[in-house]
């Protein structure tokens, strides 16, 4: 008797497990930290998706201000940006 209570209580136990993917067990979404976004250029699509972005998923110290300035870099060519303490 004792052995078939314990088997049908592990049996309704595993039957409540959940399984994780690994997307959801290593990469579950943290709360963004509050964080004001300010650009040095006029509005644009790209800034605006850019901002929203920054927004929606900043991890760093809540409360920072975080700039984005668009300007040319040979060094960076097309696609490239630049992450500083002060800006993006």
């Amino acid at each position: 008797m004792k052995q078939l209570f314990f088997s049908l209580l592990l049996l309704c136990g595993a039957l409540n497990l959940k399984a994780e993917d690994g997307h959801q067990l290593w990469l579950r979404p943290h709360p963004a930290a509050p964080v004001t976004v300010t650009t040095s250029a006029k509005n644009s699509p790209l800034l605006a998706t850019a901002r929203q972005e920054l927004q929606r998923g900043w991890q760093g110290a809540a409360g920072a201000t975080v700039r984005l300035t668009i300007k040319p870099d040979k060094a960076l060519r097309n696609d490239g940006f630049r992450l500083s303490a002060t800006s993006v």
